[in-house]
């Protein structure tokens, strides 16, 4: 067999080949090619754009030179084929160029850039519908969960505007880092600081929201998020058919009060369900009012259920499953902000015109503040969810809402008939409405709802930053969230004649979970929800 040529040679005569220069565009283009269709597939793959129109026109433009150039070196009818290929496989690139990429308005305007990249952080960029699947901290106490939430918020900032939601200041001092933050990006006028006085302050506050007071929403709904919220408090001892029954008399009482000029909020809302006095002086000006089928109905409901009891026994099972889900507001600092007959001087919706609410319970009010965080929490969620049903170009062209809440296990509601996190937050995404959270670990999820509901809820929540783990079953957990690759294993066996080896492909932790355990503070493992992950460090601005 005739021996190959040393390789010194074998290139000088590929270079003083004739064809080499014909070969060696064609190739080119076919180089071009292959690069322009993975970036297609990957784009695709993760419902994204195809191409960005100059990226697409680049990678025309060299597929057809390289192609062109190549053919002119071949003999007819050859060149005329090989041109021709050129050209059609340039020009389908650019059918690729900004495909599903604008979203345009039935008038064929543009109102959105699926592109856009919407933040910035650690490294990774997202567009709009990337940060929508939410963002979740976890780590030991000290890690650095809570300023890397405050980087994150900051990098939103920088980029949106119009940026609303809630921020909800579960250990206090998230108050004085939103105003910095606003100062800094000449955001002062958008932010409306929810806070009761203590007992003793004599300033009144300065901004109030009655939970109850949307109008947009039926008396049932808002009936049911104070219920919800009661029942967040005490997640093992709510039964349905209390929370059912509770919800239609706070539904009705709420009701009666729009019908007679009253305030509907929670307080009056409790003076009726908990006051026979109270109740028989708004039915008689119920009465007064020119009589419809649904006011008639209403009073004949009320007098029955609370003003006809024979047995006291019974009354006081109405009473005081009315009361348990309304005493939280009772409280005269939290009625004052939360509850008062006051006019409001801001509404859930005006998130909607970029403003950041912040929810700032005194520590003093230990369990007042977890059912107003927990409250407001609900009031947003359905507030985001009537953009559900929306075209997606009305969607789009709305602005970017967020709700970002440190040790987020403070706020989880788990009702499977009403509103909760575990059963909207898939929803959520699609109603531009991202979630910011945190706990320790994913085991802070539990205790408030069952494990599965904790899965689903975790699922959900797909961009990670995974600081030091609180516990082997966490590290294990963050582990594989990273999932595990296949890595080579080689072997040696010497025996006293021969040695043997042995290769084998093996399944291995991207990182392993001893390594979650191990990490310095500030030091974060951030999975981007489709673009891999990245070990980082955020330290405090």
């Amino acid at each position: 067999m005739k021996a190959l040529p040393p390789p010194p040679v074998l290139l000088r005569q590929w270079l003083y080949d004739p064809h080499a220069i014909t070969v060696g565009l064609f190739v080119l283009a076919l180089v071009f090619l292959v690069l322009a269709g993975w970036k297609i597939h990957r784009n695709l793959h993760h419902n994204e754009p195809g191409l960005s129109a100059p990226t697409a026109l680049s990678f025309a433009l060299f597929v057809a030179f390289s192609g062109l150039a190549g053919s002119e070196r071949l003999p007819p009818p050859w060149s005329y084929v090989a041109g021709a290929a050129a050209c059609i496989l340039a020009g389908s690139l650019l059918l690729f160029a900004d495909h599903r990429r604008f979203v345009r308005d039935p008038a064929g305007r543009i109102v959105a850039d699926r592109w856009e990249i919407v933040l910035t952080y650690a490294g990774f960029r997202w567009t709009r519908d990337k940060a929508n699947r939410h963002f979740f901290f976890t780590g030991d106490t000290g890690s650095g969960k809570t300023s890397g939430m405050n980087g994150l918020l900051a990098a939103l900032l920088k980029r949106n505007p119009k940026l609303g939601g809630v921020v909800i200041a579960n250990k206090g001092d998230e108050w004085f880092q939103l105003e910095a933050l606003a100062k800094k990006y000449g955001r002062e006028k958008d932010l409306i600081h929810l806070r009761p006085r203590m007992v003793g302050e004599t300033e009144k506050p300065a901004h109030r929201l009655n939970v109850t007071s949307d109008v947009r929403l039926p008396f049932t709904t808002r009936a049911r998020i104070l219920v919800d919220t009661a029942a967040a408090l005490n997640p093992k001892d709510e039964k349905s058919f209390f929370k059912i029954k509770g919800a239609s008399h706070i539904g009705r009482a709420l009701e009666l009060l729009a019908d007679i000029g009253r305030p509907a909020t929670a307080t009056n809302a409790y003076a009726l369900l908990t006051s026979e006095k109270e109740l028989r002086a708004a039915l008689d000006k119920l009465t007064n009012l020119a009589p419809t089928e649904r006011r008639i109905q209403l009073a004949e409901t009320l007098e029955q259920t609370y003003l006809k009891h024979e047995a006291k026994e019974q009354r006081a099972g109405e009473i005081g499953t009315s009361q348990n889900y309304l005493e939280y507001l009772g409280t005269p600092e939290i009625a004052e902000v939360f509850s008062s007959d006051e006019p409001d001087t801001c509404s859930i919706a005006d998130v909607d015109q970029g403003k950041i609410f912040c929810i700032d319970v005194p520590q003093d009010f230990t369990t007042e503040r977890q059912y107003i965080f927990t409250a407001m929490k609900l009031l947003l969620y359905r507030h985001a969810l009537r953009r559900y049903a929306l075209p997606p170009w009305e969607k789009y062209a709305l602005n970017q809402l967020i709700y970002v809440g440190d040790e987020f296990q403070n706020a989880i509601t788990a009702s499977h008939d009403g509103t909760s996190d575990f059963n909207v937050v898939d929803r959520l995404r699609d109603c531009m409405l991202m979630l910011i959270v945190s706990a320790q670990a994913f085991e802070s999820l539990i205790p408030p709802q069952t494990k599965e509901q904790a899965e689903v809820l975790a699922l959900n929540l797909k961009n990670l930053f995974m600081y030091r783990a609180a516990s082997e079953a966490d590290a294990l957990r963050c582990a594989n969230a990273l999932g595990k690759h296949y890595v080579e294993r080689s072997s040696r066996t010497s025996g006293a004649d021969h040695t043997s080896y042995t290769h084998q492909r093996v399944e291995e932790y991207r990182i392993k979970p001893h390594e979650f355990r191990r990490l310095p503070d500030h030091t974060a493992v951030v999975r981007h929800c489709t673009n891999g992950y990245r070990k980082v460090t955020l330290r405090p601005a």
